[in-house]
């Protein structure tokens, strides 16, 4: 059965309209058996326009675990608090996660070197411990230090992460449809991590991972 916890986030795909949409959503709690309810997802602070019967597709992320389910809206409420009655799903498919998952991004990364050289690159897989970034410029052989700056949002909320990494490995990008000739792909090893660093690089790692871009 499905284990999360009330208050953890959700991501829903609306299956009738544009399927790369992820919405974020967070779960109240359940009825045994019968509903899933979660809030209603916000757009610009006004809430997403849905309706009873609306097929929908549910992911989670919940300890080294994702869930994902398929179900429909069975009730839209909006007193005391915007929320929505899920039907309970028939299955739940669980994906095991490693210890320290890796998700698929398109970050835009400031690259500082202990010189103060700035560099503007690609972060395109991200974990709680490290990053494989893409440059069409030399950053550095393993063992530089290197410090990341880049925006982190979730929901409402945004922060500009601060990271100092060191490069562990160099190597051209794997070859296939988004490999670029000119490019080099870092590896990189985050140094010293703040508590709060630490949980944004989990939200947002996470949050990806719910949005079907596990690495």
């Amino acid at each position: 059965g499905i284990k999360p916890q009330p208050g953890e986030p959700v991501q829903l795909r609306l299956l009738n309209r544009n399927q790369q949409n992820y919405y974020s959503a967070r779960l109240v709690g359940y009825i045994k058996n019968l509903s899933i309810l979660v809030t209603t997802p916000m757009v610009v602070g006004t809430p997403l326009i849905m309706a009873d019967g609306e097929p929908v597709e549910v992911r989670m992320v919940t300890g080294s675990n994702i869930y994902v389910f398929k179900t429909a809206i069975q009730r839209l409420c909006t007193t005391p608090a915007h929320y929505m009655h899920l039907n309970h799903p028939a299955e739940v498919r669980v994906q095991k996660l490693r210890k320290s998952p890796w998700a698929k991004v398109n970050l835009g990364v400031t690259v500082t070197d202990t010189l103060g050289t700035h560099e503007y690159v690609s972060l395109v897989n991200l974990s709680p411990d490290g990053a494989h970034l893409r440059s069409p410029r030399t950053l550095g052989e393993p063992g530089k230090v290197l410090r990341l700056s880049f925006l982190a949002t979730m929901d409402e909320l945004g922060t500009t992460l601060n990271l100092n990494a060191t490069i562990k490995h160099v190597h051209a990008p794997k070859a296939g449809l988004e490999a670029e000739t000119d490019m080099l792909e870092y590896g990189v090893a985050f140094r010293n991590v703040t508590a709060t660093d630490s949980l944004w690089l989990k939200v947002l790692v996470y949050r990806h991972i719910a949005e079907g871009y596990l690495a």
